[in-house]
């Protein structure tokens, strides 16, 4: 620090004088063109090496990130790998397809380990549940009252979510107008024990972008579904009829209300990380011998659906669809501009002729 002070007072100094003046213009004019496209060059790429280096540091916490994060922050590094193509005239046409079909073949790839994990992960019972992550099913046990607002039914959860179609630009979209959530905290018990489910679960999860985007971790299947009709107002139950008049909302013909309920009883299958119960939660050490926490939420699920049908649903994608989607962004990569040209104007050319025959194939 002491020797950077000292350089710089010493060409403060130099810099001052007329001698030093004229030495700092005949630089710049013998290196200037030469040092600029350098300097140019090389901050863009300290930036990304400065962005490599974060990832590098990062890599633990990010592992346990949903999976979209991990997309979102593997695009730099993958702009930059193709930055040396990005001649080609059908360049951003090419990338469209190249991210949507590796987008998608990542997310393939993640159910298809969220699909192993519920094969390989023996159930636990709830008497030997280590920490760490676990695989459980259960009878929903409550531990305080709760009643759903609608049907009065006693339950652990309850989720209302009232939407309507409306329009938005040229299209007419579902629009929640409506929603209400609440949880309790209840226990998960088999014939050995029980484990605790903490009232903030499955809210918290519910809250979040990826859950939102893929639902892939909260997969209560909806209980009661009113859906309106386009043309035919149908009459709502007269306990949801209540509800909306109560919350001062018109029933009108296109509209939807889900109800899910979580009731004692339901028997739940859950996977996730369970930990030793915290202070706060003492008071259930006596029933509950784990609870189950966030830590590990890419790879929790909690659901009424059987082992077999998760599985399944997990394990029920197509691998084509995105390879297509790579393929056809390779091939616009690499294919000259002339040769795209020459196709795209050899397929106007077939269209253009055979107009009148389309438009009968289409108007029969």
């Amino acid at each position: 620090m002491i020797i950077l002070n000292k350089a710089r007072g010493s060409l403060d100094k130099l810099l001052s004088t007329r001698k030093g003046k004229i030495i700092a213009i005949f630089i710049y004019f013998a290196f200037g063109k030469k040092i600029a496209p350098l300097i140019g060059i090389g901050i863009p790429i300290m930036f990304f090496l400065t962005y490599l280096f974060i990832v590098y540091k990062t890599r633990d916490k990010i592992k346990s990130k949903p999976f979209y994060i991990k997309f979102i922050i593997a695009l730099p590094v993958y702009a930059l790998a193709v930055s040396p193509l990005a001649f080609n005239q059908y360049f951003m046409i090419s990338q469209i397809f190249m991210v949507i079909g590796i987008g998608f073949f990542g997310f393939n790839l993640f159910k298809f380990e969220k699909g192993r994990t519920f094969q390989n992960i023996p159930t636990s019972k709830m008497r030997s549940v280590a920490m760490g992550l676990v695989e459980v099913k259960g009878d929903v046990e409550p531990i305080n009252e709760l009643t759903d607002p609608i049907f009065n039914i006693s339950c652990v959860y309850y989720n209302i979510v009232i939407k309507e179609y409306k329009r938005r630009g040229k299209k007419s979209r579902l629009v929640p107008i409506h929603s209400k959530e609440k949880s309790q905290s209840f226990y998960l018990s088999d014939d050995t024990g029980s484990i605790f489910i903490p009232s903030e679960l499955i809210p918290d999860l519910k809250s979040r972008i990826s859950e939102m985007l893929f639902n892939n971790t909260v997969k209560i299947k909806i209980d009661y579904h009113f859906g309106e009709t386009i043309v035919f107002k149908k009459k709502l139950p007269d306990s949801i009829q209540k509800y909306f008049e109560k919350n001062n909302i018109k029933n009108k013909r296109r509209q939807t209300c889900q109800i899910t309920i979580i009731e004692p009883g339901d028997k739940l299958y859950v996977l996730g990380n369970a930990r030793s119960l915290i202070e706060s939660e003492s008071e259930h050490k006596m029933k509950a011998t784990a609870a189950m926490d966030l830590s590990d939420d890419d790879r929790f699920v909690i659901s009424d659906k059987s082992e077999k049908e998760l599985t399944e649903e997990a394990l029920n994608f197509s691998w084509f669809k995105p390879a297509l989607a790579i393929l056809i962004g390779l091939m616009i990569l690499f294919t000259p501009a002339n040769e795209i040209n020459k196709l795209i104007e050899k397929i106007g050319t077939i269209v253009i002729n055979n107009a009148s025959n389309i438009e009968k194939h289409f108007l029969q």
